[in-house]
């Protein structure tokens, strides 16, 4: 199937109720039946169709539908948290370009500053992902084991219908995974003297002409990694200095 009507969607059994409460300080988006049990996103007997939770929503904060494949149809979501700002009703330009590339129905979250687009397709076997994104606190997305909310709240401009967006859905998923942030070592603060101490414990390093401390970077597995600018031409090796490296006329002087 290429596409799907959101009429047909709600036809599928595929829909649960959510309830925001709190967990261990924490606000949570709890799944809920009808009947007042826990809904389980891998459990296809507490699913219901979009009219049977609709006669108890009025009981919840809220309906849901679970992600995957019913009926033979893939269906899978982005969430893009705080791209909005409906004062201005202006979307960040990434996530808007976000929308735009996915190009399937896209409608407004709950708290209305942020956008679920709902596509046709899957993740090619790949585990679902939440990750920081330039424009937005956070993206996800994913295609099985999860829920999300709906709000009906259609953002014109965007199809009316769910379509067919596997390439497009896992050309986002590599963009956002390309964009996670690196881990890096513990910056270290240090006074001039400090930067200065490292100095003596490589015998090599002795008599040259130091212009200025640069940088500090450090872990207890590693050691520490001082930069220093300098106009001496020769390379500094040996004594107990652990790696010594150029870059231009900085060095990065590794101990421990």
């Amino acid at each position: 199937m290429s596409n799907l009507t959101i009429d047909d969607l709600k036809k599928q059994r595929r829909w649960v109720l959510w309830r925001l409460e709190t967990r261990d300080g924490k606000e949570t988006k709890v799944p809920y039946q009808s009947n007042g049990h826990k809904a389980a996103s891998d459990n296809p007997k507490t699913w219901l169709t979009h009219a049977e939770v609709t006669e108890h929503a009025h009981k919840f904060s809220g309906v849901g539908l679970v992600l995957g494949e019913v009926e033979g149809v893939h269906v899978s979501g982005v969430d893009l948290d705080k791209c909005y700002d409906p004062v201005q009703k202006r979307f960040t330009p990434e996530s808007r370009e976000i929308v735009i590339d996915l190009d399937s129905y896209t409608e407004f979250s709950p708290s209305g500053d942020g956008a679920h687009v709902l596509v046709v397709g899957d993740l090619r076997g790949r585990k679902g992902i939440k990750l920081p994104y330039l424009g937005c606190k956070a993206v996800e997305l994913y295609d099985s084991l999860r829920y999300l909310t709906f709000t009906g709240r259609h953002i014109g401009k965007t199809p009316s219908e769910l379509l067919e967006r596997t390439v497009a859905l896992n050309a986002l998923y590599d963009r956002v995974l390309a964009a996670k942030p690196r881990k890096s070592g513990l910056s270290v603060t240090v006074s001039l003297s400090e930067w200065e101490r490292p100095l003596g414990q490589c015998r090599s390093l002795s008599g040259f002409d130091w212009v200025k401390p640069f940088s500090a970077t450090g872990s207890q597995s590693r050691g520490i990694t001082v930069s220093y600018f300098t106009t001496d031409p020769r390379r500094p090796r040996g004594g107990r200095c652990r790696r010594c490296t150029s870059r231009e006329k900085r060095w990065n002087v590794s101990f421990g």
